[in-house]
């Protein structure tokens, strides 16, 4: 099976250290119809460079299965904790049944200390 694409193809994203961080991604096969992400469970991570350490993990959870639609979340704890220099490196990952896992996309993360405290 072809896998997959998504609404923003690589986006970079800002995370914001004083609040909680929520992305939705939208998973679309070739033919660009949604996905159906039945039986499917998602996994994201942020790392200090590919393949580096492990920074944080993102909640990655399919709330719309016949739309196709995974929701990133990162509680502002944890987000207040990251520190790193220029940007960090994160992906998203889906995985079937039986085990294959597809790449859905990825991108440079950023940090913004906020104004609002």
């Amino acid at each position: 099976m072809a896998c997959c694409t998504s609404t923003s193809g690589a986006p970079d994203i800002t995370v914001n250290k004083n609040v909680d961080f929520i992305m939705a991604v939208e998973v679309y096969n070739p033919d660009g119809s949604s996905m159906d992400l039945t039986g499917y469970t998602a996994q994201s991570q942020i790392r200090n460079k590919k393949g580096g350490t492990l920074l944080a993990e993102f909640v990655a959870t399919v709330v719309d299965v016949t739309g196709g639609i995974i929701q990133l979340f990162l509680p502002q704890s944890v987000c207040e904790t990251l520190e790193f220099s220029n940007y960090a490196v994160y992906d998203l990952i889906i995985e079937d049944l039986a085990g294959l896992k597809y790449f859905v996309t990825g991108g440079k993360v950023y940090l913004d200390v906020g104004v609002t405290r």
